[in-house]
């Protein structure tokens, strides 16, 4: 019995030890609000836009009062099994049966609070699958060198959560199965966040990735200003919950354009093009022409001239010019299998769909495209 205890005293202390190093140089800033509530104690760090928080199942009492964080990290490693909070007067103590540090308390200042009312539960899911759409769209926004379209966009809809990027010849969305609650709004004037959809910076991904756990839970607080606050909320452990609560940009994003006039559908086996397009310069084209159930491919890489043939499934007579590095970058989003292309004058949109109901959606700018019959 004495090794367990011993044992989750050491778990708890290396968690808490982890929650500090995501305040150090992801918040910025040096100072911790320590907000002792009773039966449980929260950490907090801010910087514009965003806060960072966990919360602790260690009892503690004495209201808000801000820490140096390097102190507190220090007072920890000295007290490490069995921690214990007590809060009083102008110091913050940190002990056990043992040991008995303490730390000055600063003035919190203007330090905000938490975001008021009852956040609107807008959807779980399995942390998996949220950070798998993160990455996805780190990839496309990150590919636009002139940086026009900087931002993420979620939206939860019916059953399912898509993530959406885009830049300026690529668009994509990837959407996942999730646990889904409508979020009704009551007040006509309450802003775009109630509404299900939130966007993300770019820059402000890594903070959400740092979150781990099975599942995330994103709540949303609806404003009559400009901006709201989103909640991304994941249970580390049974001892600790971390947070991050974001501002919501209200900017529209921008429309996919329509895919007008369909001209063809290609079916096409993702794990065998792959493996010809890898090591294909940037910028180089790839042409597919389909005839009677056959794709043939040409790509010319300067000075290497690569053909290639395989069975399809297509509906029309036709040829397609794309460039090779982007079909590359959306074919390896695909979990293998197949993937249907639709394509008009200007723009084909690729769909593949996995076996666990992921559906990966991208569209891109077409070289050129002729459709026979």
């Amino acid at each position: 019995m004495a090794t367990k205890m011993v044992k989750r005293g050491e778990d708890r202390f290396k968690e808490l030890l982890k929650a500090l190093s995501y305040f150090d140089g992801k918040t910025g800033g040096n100072i911790l609000l320590f907000d002792g509530r009773g039966d449980y104690t929260v950490l907090r760090a801010f910087t514009y836009g965003e806060l960072y928080q966990a919360r602790l199942d260690i009892p503690c009492n004495g209201g808000r009062a801000a820490v140096y964080r390097e102190e507190f990290e220090r007072a920890l490693r000295l007290v490490k099994e069995d921690i214990k909070f007590k809060s009083d007067g102008k110091k913050i103590s940190i002990y056990n049966s043992k040991i008995h540090s303490d730390i000055e308390k600063l003035d919190p200042g203007d330090c905000p609070g938490l975001p008021e009312g009852v956040g609107h539960k807008l959807f779980y899911m399995p942390m998996e699958y949220f950070k798998q759409g993160l990455e996805i769209c780190k990839k496309f926004v990150a590919s636009d060198y002139y940086g026009i379209f900087q931002n993420v966009n979620i939206a939860a809809t019916g059953k399912r959560v898509k993530f959406e990027a885009c830049n300026r010849r690529m668009y994509t969305s990837v959407d996942f199965p999730a646990d889904v609650e409508e979020v009704k709004v009551k007040e006509p004037l309450l802003v775009y966040p109630a509404t299900g959809h939130i966007q993300i910076p770019y820059f402000r991904i890594p903070l959400l990735e740092s979150l781990t756990g099975p599942q995330i839970r994103v709540f949303l607080y609806p404003s009559k200003e400009e901006s709201g606050w989103v909640h991304f909320e994941s249970g580390t452990s049974p001892f600790m919950t971390t947070s991050v609560f974001l501002h919501c940009d209200q900017k529209k994003f921008p429309e996919v354009p329509p895919l007008m006039g369909e001209h063809f559908s290609l079916t096409i086996n993702v794990d065998k093009i792959l493996n010809i397009l890898k090591g294909i310069e940037k910028d180089r084209l790839v042409k597919f022409t389909v005839s009677n159930g056959l794709l043939e491919g040409e790509i010319d890489d300067g000075n290497i001239r690569v053909e290639f043939k395989m069975s399809c499934i297509c509906n029309k007579r036709m040829s397609l010019v794309l460039r090779a590095d982007e079909l590359l970058k959306v074919l390896s989003l695909t979990k293998g299998g197949s993937i249907e292309i639709y394509s008009s004058d200007k723009i084909v949109k690729i769909v593949a769909i996995d076996p666990n109901h992921i559906a990966t959606t991208c569209m891109l700018l077409v070289e050129s495209v002729e459709v026979y019959d």
